[in-house]
């Protein structure tokens, strides 16, 4: 590979050398001593037009250290090692001019003066070019200062003109040192070569230019490297030198070195101005091959680089050649990210590469399959479907090529071999030599593949299983000369016994005493496809024989087979078994239901669209029951499934709950009969907001004049929050609650250990021990404080109208949307990280009912309901307290029907000293604005959907959902926690999420020098090396980054299939799981944070993740029910067909529409 050139300072005399290439080498040139008395380097000055040169006593430049005043400048010279009696008997000595400019003091005004005052002094009379052989340096000097200015530079050449011809022993020029200046402009450069053309073309005594300098250099704007490059080509015009005349010592051009290190745009233009750089050859290789395929090189850049020159050279991208390979061929066997574009963009321009041989009579295809690259192929098919039948010139096909890379790597030998079949199955069948693919992936398998092996030849046995029946022979010779592995053996063993089964018609019609079939045992033993194809094709009509249960092949295939393509493959030929019951009436939809096989219902729903799904079995289950109640013995903890033989499901109708309370509510004369008051906690119970507002002005609290409570459309006020009615300005008044009207934890803690009684407050604090200790005992100590809080709510819903806050209790939601109200099928729909939460969740309700029970003067109507009666008060304390500094939990009545707001809230507020609360304003508010707070992180939307209950479309970000299985110390020193490991809806990722996989891809690659310079760059803030270290390993970083988004998007969209699959019984899913919709409008809007991360950094790569636009639709009218398949358009709208049709009047039979799957 090229070597790739660095250059910054060491000192200021020296210039270090990275050659860096595969090896990554280094070479550093030994410095050397400056100035130092008789010992001096020797300053050659030559004129631009190669006059005579004149010599000095000098250095290369001097120190980079930065005076101030007398004491640095003096300091200076000190580190120069001038004498001092020089200095005092010549002020204005070189080296004292020197050292001042070097200093961060310099300045235009008395650098003049100084050269004025060394004009008069020393030579009053002679010519100004007389200072030139000893003060050429200066301008090295003040190219190297970063507060070099244009003016500075014109007044170092107008008294000393020639300096800017000035080379320093290792051959450098001012040139080249304003180049490596970050300071550097257009004008400062234009000077500088104006006052040496011939500086252009000089190299160091490493064969360096001060383009190369320029290409080198990592801290100059981008901008300014633009305009001096441009200036650059001007002037190279008049010279009409070749690229070559650039070429270091090691053979580079300044392509290589700007290719690492600039832009596209820069390298770009590089290449526009020397033209000819692109055909150099180096290292036996022409540059194109190095700008397109080398590691070094920036992926922007060199699809730039390729853009440019198809546009500019297409013939000869089109013709050029390496080892009769073309540029085709060497990015289908690249496997750098980029490799795809460059295909896709030389595939389109030069169609005529796909199908051609190199010298050793590949293809490119081949050469993709042979390295398991599967994106390079899914680009070269996807646009040129033919290649998948190309020939190599010994007769090999992709296939088997693909096969080949089991030796090299096995698991993207999987995938390749699974993409080729899915592209043309009949590959499996292409001979090479007499034999097929099945028998090439058998005898390349081993014990050091085993596992890719095996299933690289189940894939093509399935895909092909009469290769087992053609190479019948071979196998057995093969086996018994012990060439398989055992594992390899015995699949092959059993393969051969079914064929043997398929070969003999009589025995695969014969029934045993069950009435089972060959086919009926090999589905149930979960045969593979193959396996099963050759007993169907042997007589397909064993498809419609049944058991002595009555169930035929598709119900033993559907609750049996882990095959979801078996099923296809039995149903497809058998399209009617669909709809035939069983002794027990089960369909083979109720049969995939009870095994809870998610992928085979999602299948057969979106598949066959007269699927039996409102068909009920001899006990009255629909599919979706047996479904459903499975999955509650999942969520359970059950692990054992009844029998379909003596299975009976009850039919739940609803969770909802309603719990009455007789409470007795004193009137004025207590000799008066007292009524009981119900407070109803009922999902849909109503609210008493209007009753609650009066409670509160009666109990104290103030409200603005300018705010109100607004209910909302839903249904029995589900939501009511405070909205503004008038414009409110910055620091308005809207509620203040006196603190006696306050719920805290605190507060609820005193009242519940304490009392005035000493006896009574012993046996108080006795047994609230025994309540506390369940909760520790469970290791909840967090939970203590709510745990109070939630007791206070209980004690006073038992008390009923004598509680000071009935009417503040009774104006509460009793319907939630959180994970404590979620259905055991909803858990199973939540991705990852939001089930954790959600079985947190669930885990501190069970906490707080076994603590419940041990709570003494708890009414023993509450402790007969603790579950239900518990999880409503948890929702309460846990969705509308909070907590103060102290640690104390507070719930405000009136001030808790805030909204959530993620950022910019609209509402600030804080207690006085008396513990009263006061809220306001903390912005100008407009009018019909919801007023909010913010309840918890804004940028976790999983967790205010699992605590709260409701989706925050304006979350700014979301958690990346990466959870290592150990977080380390240094991890979460490096960012590593919910809050702070972030993608943005904007598609921006969180510095912390580079950092962490970083960290943890050096832990795992057991690059542990890196990974301790990646801490320590992070504990000393050194932003530059931790830069560094991210573009050293973007490659593997941006991979793990990649791959683990569409792994979550894959997983989101599996989640969305299985809540999808029960949305045909639209009553049932109401009442069962009304959660349901708004789990899915969660996994869609995550789902849609991780795409537009995937698209802002990895959109050229090969999936292309697009949300599913067919449908399957239910449509029904008062009469019946009927699917059909639509498909929406970029419009949204949607084109039908099946379903209910229209009536004889051309008007729309169906009343109602309901999307029940996407795929």
């Amino acid at each position: 590979m090229f070597s790739i050139i660095e250059i910054h300072y060491i000192n200021d005399d020296d210039i270090m050398m990275n050659g860096n290439d595969e090896s990554t080498a280094s070479m550093q040139l030994s410095s050397g001593s400056v100035v130092d008395g008789p010992s001096a380097s020797t300053i050659t000055s030559s004129s631009s037009s190669g006059g005579a040169t004149t010599s000095a006593n000098a250095d290369d430049s001097a120190s980079a250290s930065q005076p101030n005043g007398e004491t640095q400048l003096s300091e200076q010279i000190q580190q120069l090692n001038i004498r001092q009696n020089i200095i005092q008997s010549n002020p204005s000595s070189l080296p004292y001019l020197r050292a001042y400019c070097q200093s961060e003091s310099i300045s235009l005004d008395s650098l003049r003066s100084i050269f004025i005052k060394i004009f008069f002094r020393y030579y009053l009379g002679h010519p100004l070019d007389c200072l030139t052989c000893d003060y050429d340096i200066l301008l090295v000097d003040i190219c190297k200062n970063e507060r070099v200015t244009y003016e500075i530079v014109q007044c170092v050449i107008e008294h000393v003109p020639r300096a800017a011809s000035a080379v320093t022993t290792r051959g450098a020029t001012p040139l080249h040192f304003v180049c490596l200046n970050k300071s550097a402009t257009h004008d400062i450069v234009r000077c500088v070569i104006e006052g040496n053309p011939g500086a252009l073309l000089k190299q160091d005594e490493d064969g360096l230019t001060p383009l190369v300098w320029l290409c080198c250099s990592r801290q100059l704007n981008e901008t300014v490297a633009l305009e001096i490059l441009t200036l650059f080509a001007m002037f190279a015009k008049t010279c009409t030198a070749p690229a070559s005349a650039h070429r270091t010592n090691e053979g580079l051009l300044p392509i290589h070195i700007a290719c690492k290190h600039r832009s596209s745009d820069f390298c770009c233009m590089l290449i526009q101005t020397y033209p000819d750089s692109i055909r150099h050859e180096g290292e036996g290789a022409l540059v194109v091959y190095y700008v397109l395929f080398s590691s070094d090189v920036k992926d922007s850049v060199a699809l730039a680089v390729m853009k440019m020159l198809l546009e500019k050279d297409p013939d000869m991208i089109r013709d050029v050649r390496r080892h009769g390979m073309s540029l085709l061929h060497y990015a289908a066997s690249n496997d750098l990210p980029r490799a795809v574009e460059i295909c896709r963009l030389l595939a389109q321009a030069c169609p005529g590469l796909v199908l051609e041989l190199d010298e050793y009579g590949n293809q490119p295809l081949h050469a993709a399959c042979h390295r398991g690259n599967l994106p390079v192929m899914k680009c070269i098919l996807g646009m040129h479907p033919d290649a998948i039948r190309g020939e190599s010139s010994n007769g090999s096909f992709p296939i088997h090529y693909a096969i080949s890379a089991l030796t090299e790597n096995t698991q993207a030998a999987v995938e390749v071999v699974k993409f080729l079949l899915s592209v043309d199955p009949s590959v499996a069948s292409q001979e090479v030599s007499g034999s097929y693919p099945l028998i090439r992936a058998c005898l390349v398998t081993n014990a050091s593949n085993l596992n890719a092996g095996l299933e690289v030849i189940n894939l093509l046995y399935n895909a092909y299983p009469e290769a087992i029946v053609s190479d019948e022979a071979l196998f057995r010779h093969t086996i018994d000369i012990g060439t398989f592995v055992d594992a390899l053996r015995d699949f092959l063993f059993e393969q051969l016994r079914y064929a043997a089964q398929a070969s003999n018609i009589q025995l695969v019609r014969t029934q045993d005493e069950n009435g089972m079939l060959p086919l009926h045992h090999a589905l149930e033993e979960v045969a593979p496809w193959g396996a099963i194809k050759l007993l169907v094709q042997s007589d397909p009509s064993t498809l419609e024989l049944s058991d002595s249960d009555g169930s035929l092949p598709s119900h033993i295939a559907c609750e049996h087979h882990d095959c979801p393509d078996v099923i296809k493959y039995l149903v497809d030929l058998n399209i009617d078994s669909l709809l035939v019951a069983d002794n027990l009436g089960n369909t083979p939809l109720h049969c995939a239901c009870l095994a809870a096989r998610y992928d085979v219902i999602e299948m057969i729903l979106t598949r066959y669209p007269n699927a039996p799904v409102a068909t009920r079995n001899v006990n009255g289950d629909l599919p979706i029951q047996l479904l459903l109640d499975n999955d509650d013995q999942e969520i359970s903890g059950f692990n054992s499934r009844s029998s379909i033989t003596n299975t009976h499901h009850h039919h739940r109708l609803s969770h909802q709950t309603s719990l009455s309370y007789a409470i007795v509510y004193p009137d004025d004369e207590p000799s008066e009969p007292t009524d009981p008051v119900a407070l109803n906690l009922a999902e849909d119970a109503n609210r008493e907001v209007t009753k609650m507002m009066m409670w509160a002005e009666a109990m104290g609290v103030q409200r603005g004049e300018g705010c109100t409570l607004s209910p909302e459309t839903n249904d029995n006020n589900k939501d009511v929050h405070v909205v503004a009615k008038q414009d409110l300005p910055n620091g308005s008044p809207v509620f203040y609650v006196p603190e006696e009207l306050i719920l805290s934890s605190n507060k609820a803690m005193v009242e519940f250990r304490y009392s005035e009684d000493m006896m009574e407050e012993f046996l108080l604090a006795e047994n609230m021990e025994i309540a506390e200790g369940m909760i520790y005992s469970m290791e909840k100590e967090s939970e203590i404080q709510y745990f109070y809080l939630v007791l206070k709510i209980l004690k006073e819903v038992e008390k009923g109208k004598d509680s000071a806050w009935f009417h503040w209790l009774d104006s509460l939601p009793r319907y939630y949307s959180n994970a404590v109200s979620m259905s055991p099928f909803c858990l199973l729909c939540l991705p990852p990280l939001m089930k954790k939460l959600a079985e947190e969740e669930r885990e501190n309700v069970n906490c707080l009912v076994s603590s419940i029970k041990m709570v003494p003067f708890l009414d023993d109507l509450i402790k007969d309901h603790p579950r239900d009666i518990c999880k409503w008060a948890y929702q309460v304390a846990y969705t509308r307290s909070v907590k103060t500094e102290d640690g104390d939990l507070r719930i405000i009545p009136v001030g808790d029907y805030f909204n959530h707001g993620s950022e910019y809230t609209e509402i600030d507020y804080s207690f006085d000293d008396e513990g009263n609360y006061y809220s306001y304003t903390s912005y100008d508010v407009p009018a019909g604005s919801s007023l909010r707070i913010s309840y918890a992180d804004p940028k976790n939307p999983s967790f205010l959907m699992t605590r709260y209950g409701f989706l925050d479309k304006a979350c700014p970000a979301s958690f990346c959902k990466i959870m290592p299985d150990n977080v380390n110390e240094e991890m979460v020193e490096l960012g590593y926690s919910y809050d702070r490991m972030l993608f943005y809806s904007t598609g921006e990722v969180a510095e912390e999420v580079w950092d962490v996989i970083l960290y943890s891809n050096l832990g795992l690659s057991g690059d542990i020098e890196d990974q301790q310079a990646l801490m320590y760059a992070h504990q000393q803030e050194d932003s530059e090396t931790k830069r560094m270290l991210h573009e050293k390993h973007y490659e593997a970083t941006s991979t793990t980054l990649m791959e683990h988004i569409d792994m979550f998007i894959d997983e989101l969209d599996k989640l969305i299939a299985k809540a999808n699959t029960i949305g045909c019984e639209r009553t049932y899913v109401a009442n069962e799981h009304p959660r349901l919709p708004l789990i899915i409008e969660h996994n869609r809007f995550v789902r849609e944070t991780f795409l537009n991360v995937r698209n802002r950094y990895f959109a050229d790569s090969e999936t292309n993740w697009i949300e599913a636009t067919r449908v399957t639709v239910m449509e029904c009218n008062d009469e019946e029910c009927a699917q059909a398949e639509c498909m929406q358009d970029m419009e949204g709208n949607y084109e039908c067909e099946g379903g209910l049709g229209v009536n004889e009047d051309g008007s729309e039979r169906a009343t109602s529409k309901e999307i029940i799957a996407n795929y």
